[in-house]
């Protein structure tokens, strides 16, 4: 269930800073932690204010 909407998170994210050939368009400054967000569960709550 929370594995859908982390994908979910990982595709717009993956629009927002990658183009169609996904090279980096911009890098934000926690992308190692954004990408290899398996196990970094208390940080979902912070960025997620739309």
């Amino acid at each position: 269930m929370d594995e859908n909407k982390k994908n979910e998170e990982l595709s717009k994210f993956k629009k927002q800073w990658f183009n169609e050939d996904n090279q980096p368009v911009a890098l934000p400054p926690d992308i190692g932690s954004m990408l290899d967000s398996k196990s970094v569960d208390d940080k979902s709550g912070e960025s997620n204010n739309e």
